[in-house]
């Protein structure tokens, strides 16, 4: 009978260990379940983490990616764009701000907070 070789699962114990293996985490994360995407990464990079520090790893890595905050005369152009947006006929729109999506629920949000009611009070932005 032939013997196996164990080969060492490494658990990760500091953000060294997260981050060096980012890249691949966030490859397989697109194609594949969170269950999936941790059986590869034990059997295949011999890296073994708990479904709640997958969850909690990938929160961190948004918030590093995601702006804290957006100041007004930015919320106000993205309104003004999107107003000019529609009137063209475009009826969805993505808005991106230093790399990261603006989700429609916020930019709603910022235009109850401020009264703005009335999109065509803001002025006309250039695109």
């Amino acid at each position: 009978m032939e013997s196996e070789q164990h080969r060492a699962v490494s658990r990760p114990k500091c953000a060294q260990d997260w981050e060096g293996q980012k890249t691949t985490i966030l490859e397989l994360r697109n194609c594949n379940h969170l269950a999936e995407l941790m059986k590869r990464m034990e059997e295949e990079h011999l890296f073994k983490a708990t479904m709640n520090q997958y969850k909690k790893q990938f929160k961190k890595w948004e918030s590093d990616l995601v702006p804290k905050r957006i100041e007004d005369e930015e919320y106000r152009a993205i309104i003004s764009k999107k107003r000019k947006r529609e009137r063209a006929g475009k009826t969805s729109s993505t808005f991106r701000w230093q790399g990261a999506e603006v989700k429609d629920s916020n930019i709603s949000r910022f235009q109850k907070r401020k009264k703005i009611l009335d999109p065509d009070e803001l002025p006309e932005v250039c695109e």
